[in-house]
C-alpha cells in the first residue's frame, strides 16, 4: 500500500507540536525542566544592544532589537535555501530543490495570471521575495526558544516578575514560576543608591530575589510594526515604479486628470475620481501593514495566553492553525502586491488604448 507523504508529514508535525505543548509541560516537574514564562508583551521590538547608530536626539537612535535579529535569521535561512536549491538543480530535482521549484513555479503561474506574461518576469522577483520573507518570519514563532530564551533583567515598576534560579553550576538562569509573580515597585533615589552600593559590594554574585523578566533574543519579526511597514513601503514604491514604466507620463493623469475637465460633467466626475484615488493610494500601505501586524501579533498573544491557561492539547491545534494563518497572510500580501501593480499599470480609457 502506497503511503501518502503529505499525511506522514502532517502526522509528524502534530506529534512534534504535541510533544512541546502537551507531553513536555506534563513532565517538567518530573524531569526538572524549568517552566516557560510568557514574555512581557509590547508592540515594538525589545532592545538587546545599542544604540548601534547614534543620531542627534534619542528618538532617532538605532538599536539592535530581537525582531531585527529574527529578520536577519530569515535572510540567512532564505539565502542558505537558495544556495542548496541552486546546487540541486537538475533535470529531475529532489528534496529541497524539488519543493522550492514547485513553490516558485506555482507563485510564478499565479503572478502571470494576475499581471500577464509581459510583466510577470519583472514583478515576480519582488512579490515572491516578500512572500517567502513573510512566510519564514511568521513561522519562526513555532520554533522552541523563540520568545522564551533571552536576557534576564529586573522588572520595571508595574511589571510582574519572578525570582531567578541558577541552572546547575552554569551561568544560566531561569525564572522560578513555582511562586506567585511579584509586581516590581518604583524605588526612591535613596533606595536606588543603597541597591547600587549593595550590588557593587556583591558584584561576584547575582541577586536572585528579583523580580525578573526575560527579553527574548529572538521575537517573531511580523509582530513588530516596523517589519510589515517596511515591506509595505517597498511594495508601494515598486507599484508606483511599475505604473510609470507601463503608462509613462499618463500614469500621473490617473490621479490628476486635467484633460477630463474638457469633457464637461462626466469629465469633472472623472477628475474627482482621480483625486480620490490619489488620496487612497497611500492608504494601501496602511492596509498592508496592519493586516499582517494584527493577524500575527494577535495570534502570538493568543498562543502565550492559552499556553499558560491550558498548556496541553489546545495549544497543539492552535500551533497548526497559526502555521496556516502565517502562510495565508504571506499569500495575501503577495496577491495584493500583484493586484496593486496590475491596477497601477492599467490606464483609464484612452490612455490604456494608447499604450
Amino acid at each position: 500500500m502506497k503511503i501518502n507523504r503529505g499525511i506522514v508529514i502532517l502526522i509528524v508535525m502534530i506529534v512534534v507540536i504535541a510533544f512541546f505543548c502537551g507531553i513536555l509541560p506534563a513532565l517538567q516537574t518530573t524531569i526538572g525542566i524549568p517552566k516557560a514564562v510568557s514574555p512581557v508583551i509590547t508592540l515594538p521590538g525589545e532592545k538587546l544592544y545599542g544604540p548601534i547608530l547614534d543620531f542627534p536626539g534619542e528618538v532617532y537612535d538605532v538599536y539592535l532589537t530581537n525582531t531585527l535579529v529574527a529578520t536577519f535569521l530569515c535572510y540567512i535561512i532564505l539565502i542558505l535555501l537558495a544556495i542548496v536549491a541552486r546546487g540541486g538543480v537538475k533535470e529531475v530535482p529532489s528534496g529541497i530543490a524539488n519543493v522550492l521549484e514547485f513553490a516558485v513555479e506555482s507563485l510564478y503561474n499565479i503572478a502571470e495570471g494576475v499581471v500577464g506574461a509581459r510583466w510577470a518576469r519583472r514583478i515576480f522577483p519582488i512579490a515572491a521575495t516578500v512572500f517567502l520573507l513573510i512566510l519564514f518570519a511568521n513561522w519562526m514563532e513555532m520554533i522552541p526558544g523563540v520568545d522564551s530564551v533571552g536576557l534576564l533583567h529586573h522588572a520595571e515598576a508595574g511589571e510582574k516578575g519572578y525570582p531567578a534560579k541558577q541552572l546547575g553550576n552554569s551561568n544560566l538562569y531561569y525564572l522560578d514560576t513555582s511562586v506567585d509573580p511579584v509586581v516590581a515597585q518604583e524605588h526612591t533615589e535613596g533606595e536606588t543608591a543603597v541597591e547600587e552600593s549593595q550590588n557593587e559590594a556583591a558584584s561576584t554574585r547575582m541577586d536572585l530575589s528579583g523580580p525578573y523578566i526575560v527579553t527574548p533574543f529572538v521575537r517573531t519579526a511580523s509582530t513588530d510594526i516596523n517589519f510589515p511597514l517596511g515591506l509595505a513601503v517597498v511594495t508601494f514604491v515598486a507599484v508606483q515604479v511599475f505604473g510609470v514604466m507601463a503608462l509613462g507620463g499618463h500614469y500621473v493623469a490617473k490621479f490628476i486628470n486635467t484633460p477630463a475637465l474638457e469633457r464637461g460633467g462626466i469629465g469633472i466626475m472623472d477628475f474627482g475620481v482621480g483625486l480620490l484615488e490619489l488620496v487612497l493610494e497611500p492608504v494601501k500601505m496602511v492596509s498592508l501593514t496592519f493586516r499582517l501586524l494584527g493577524n500575527i501579533f494577535g495570534g502570538a498573544v493568543l498562543l502565550f495566553v492559552l499556553s499558560g491557561l491550558v498548556p496541553y492539547l489546545l495549544p497543539t491545534g492552535l500551533y497548526l492553525y497559526e502555521m496556516f494563518v502565517g502562510a495565508i497572510q504571506a499569500y495575501v500580501f503577495f496577491m495584493l502586491t500583484l493586484v496593486y501593480a496590475n491596477v497601477a499599470m492599467t490606464g483609464h480609457g484612452g490612455e490604456e488604448e494608447h499604450h
